[in-house]
């Protein structure tokens, strides 16, 4: 916050910020999941539907 106190550069991507995108995206499918969020069901939804079935 005191090199960007506006939040205008986004830092998503970048190198050296890997972990702390790794950790945020899970945070937010934990809270998805906490919170019944309809958006990560379906996700979970299409990503089970595209796997290759089982034999």
């Amino acid at each position: 916050m005191k090199e960007d106190p506006t939040e205008m550069h986004n830092l998503y991507g970048q190198p050296g910020y890997e972990k702390i995108t790794e950790d945020l995206k899970a945070e937010l499918v934990k809270l998805q999941t906490q919170y019944k969020d309809p958006i990560e069901q379906k996700l979970q939804q299409a990503k089970e539907a595209a796997a290759p079935a089982e034999k």
